[in-house]
């Protein structure tokens, strides 16, 4: 929680107001999700056995209210409904993540263009003391992963919320069945915040070590080059270059991996026991 604060707390003011109309736009999302997921096997009931109509107290007042001739043209005029409801969805979902990305990338914008001019009013003596390969990685990937840390931190409030809204529905449904999901779901939440939290911290300080090391030797490489011109074998930087890279790319993938591992095990779980 403290860190979200952190995430928060160095987003532009003006940035702001964007973010809460977004955080706005992902709970209307997040109950469009729902609804979507929801309203989907009423239609299979209801189309299957069109007799259901009239012993459901809802489906009965809405077939009532507008006067419909035949169960057949409800079910009809209810396909269309639900149709025009999807197609509405997948607009509004394609227009969310245009403003979420074009939110995030601006943000990008910012960030980098605000650090490369405190970079560049640096004195020369205090630029000098300065890891310019350090500062080359700060400007070009820390500053979006940043940005891309806060789009992610919409898109989890859109699960949360969207998770919160399904369980309202479950516990309509089934109250016995939703409190011990829900048990299991937090002894399972709990486990892997234990077994994770500190490994995904550890990698992740080995990623910006590595990647440091990186850019670390791209940078020595280019500004270094007339003297590597004459040096008569360069396959140990060469060397050097490719184990670092390599390593690189062994720290992203299990960062990656590690990323993804809590929201995979948590969906495949959930609908285990929805199924048993």
């Amino acid at each position: 929680m403290h860190d979200i604060k952190r995430l928060i707390c160095i987003i532009p003011n003006n940035y702001k107001i964007i973010f809460l109309i977004l955080l706005a736009m992902s709970i209307f999302l997040s109950v469009a999700e729902v609804i979507g997921v929801s309203i989907v096997m009423p239609f299979i009931t209801l189309a299957s056995n069109p007799e259901q109509i009239f012993n459901n107290v809802y489906s009965k007042a809405i077939f009532d209210y507008f006067s419909f001739k035949s169960s057949v043209t409800f079910i009809i005029y209810f396909g269309f409904v639900l149709v025009a409801f999807y197609i509405c969805r997948i607009v509004y979902t394609i227009l969310y993540n245009y403003f979420l990305n074009k939110f995030t990338f601006n943000l990008f914008n910012y960030y980098t263009n605000a650090l490369f001019a405190s970079y560049i009013k640096l004195p020369y003596a205090e630029f000098t003391k300065k890891n310019t390969s350090n500062l080359m990685r700060i400007i070009t990937n820390e500053t979006i992963n940043l940005s891309i840390y806060i789009q992610n931190l919409l898109m989890i409030f859109v699960e949360i919320f969207t998770i919160l809204l399904l369980y309202v529905v479950l516990l309509t449904i089934d109250w016995k069945m939703t409190i011990v999901l829900t048990v299991f779901i937090v002894f399972m939440v709990s486990v892997l915040i234990f077994f994770l939290r500190n490994k995904i911290k550890t990698e992740g300080a080995k990623r910006a070590s590595v990647q440091s090391e990186f850019f670390k030797i791209v940078d020595e490489m280019f500004g270094n080059f007339k003297l590597l011109k004459f040096i008569k074998n360069n396959a140990k930087v060469s060397e050097n270059f490719y184990k670092t890279s390599l390593m690189f790319s062994e720290v992203n993938i299990l960062n990656n991996v590690l990323s993804n591992l809590p929201k995979i095990l948590l969906e495949n779980i959930g609908f285990t026991i929805l199924v048993v």
